[in-house]
């Protein structure tokens, strides 16, 4: 059965025909300022090698794609560079779109054993592929003490159900949030229902144990500053059922709280169309990385297993080895990069180039 929120997503022809359609007349830097002509030119020539190693990826299986994608979202960031106004380029100084480097490491010795467990970190300095493309998007990048590959993929919405890890510790939260409507013991509140919540917080059963866990899960979710619980119950949190395997918690605010711009902007991310999510930080940063990032980090991370250590990467794929999750979840989240990554490109150039 299609889902409402499947139903919003663009196939992937569609964002590469919107991206096709960009190249005559480029957007945002690469079409008025310093190095215009040069920026519209990587703009274009990026975003063809991009659509044409997508293209090929979908051709490949999950031994070799992860390299033609990864690679591909380097090529879409360079576009991303090239119209970014947040990177400016002067006659004499330096061309902070013109990306150098990819801007993080992965080591993949341990893939064999937790494909989770791989580590990301930080590689390089300000022009390079991952930091200049957060620049642009105004979004922070790796910090120094690295990242588990299994934290950054649960920030995926496309693997809330199909995790590397059975119990992820703060995954992406669909969020339903409704500024009108609410209970009439909370008048005066919005609340948002958050969906995809790890089913072990529901699993406490003391009331005070389970409002501490609670909280510090919450906690690692910036945009809900400012949450309480059910107001007028004691501030003890509401957690209920779900999706089978997963827990349903509900949180309020004051409507006070958006005086200018709509509720569900300001505690939750649009993501691919009119879906919204709560995004967790990760790695020691104060805000999340942008979507087209965490997506950017995690396919480096597969894509450097797969080119360094193959062995590692055809154990932790072999989908004939019974019981083992990972296998399956990697080749859902490959199959979703086809359709997701270009979707999100497209969002990423106009946000970039504005």
């Amino acid at each position: 059965m299609t889902t409402h929120e499947e139903l919003q997503q663009i196939p992937r022809s569609k964002s590469w025909r919107t991206l096709r359609g960009m190249r005559a007349f480029p957007p945002g830097a690469a079409s008025s300022g310093v190095h215009a002509d040069k920026r519209a030119t990587m703009f274009n020539a990026a975003l063809e090698q991009a659509e044409q190693m997508f293209t090929a990826a979908a051709t490949v299986g999950p031994q070799t794609r992860p390299l033609l994608l990864f690679y591909g979202l380097s090529q879409a960031g360079r576009a991303i560079a090239a119209a970014a106004t947040r990177l400016p380029a002067t006659k004499g100084g330096a061309q902070e779109w013109k990306l150098k480097g990819h801007g993080i490491s992965t080591d993949p010795s341990n893939a064999g054993s937790s494909l989770a467990e791989v580590m990301i970190r930080p590689e390089g300095g300000g022009s390079t592929s991952f930091v200049g493309v957060a620049k642009a998007l105004d979004s922070p990048a790796i910090a120094p003490t690295g990242v588990r590959l299994g934290d950054l993929y649960a920030t995926i919405p496309e693997a809330k159900t199909m995790q590397i890890e059975s119990d992820p510790a703060f995954p992406a939260l669909l969020a339903n949030i409704q500024p009108t409507g609410v209970p009439a013991t909370t008048e005066g509140f919005f609340s948002a229902v958050l969906s995809f919540v790890p089913a072990r917080l529901e699993a406490v059963l003391d009331d005070q144990e389970q409002l501490v866990q609670a909280t510090e899960f919450l906690d690692r979710y910036p945009s809900l500053s400012g949450w309480t619980f059910n107001p007028r119950a004691a501030a003890l949190p509401v957690v209920t059922g779900g999706v089978p395997g997963f827990a349903t918690m509900t949180v309020y605010w004051p409507f006070s709280k958006s005086p200018a711009a709509p509720i569900a902007d300001q505690v939750a991310t649009a993501y691919r169309g009119f879906t919204h999510y709560v995004f967790p930080a990760v790695s020691g940063n104060a805000r999340p990385l942008h979507p087209l990032l965490a997506w950017w980090g995690v396919l480096h991370a597969l894509s450097a297993v797969a080119r360094y250590e193959p062995e590692g990467w055809f154990k932790a794929i072999d989908i004939d080895r019974q019981g083992h999750r990972t296998a399956n979840a990697v080749e859902h989240l490959l199959d979703a990069a086809l359709d997701a990554v270009p979707e999100l490109v497209v969002m990423a150039i106009n946000q970039a180039s504005t």
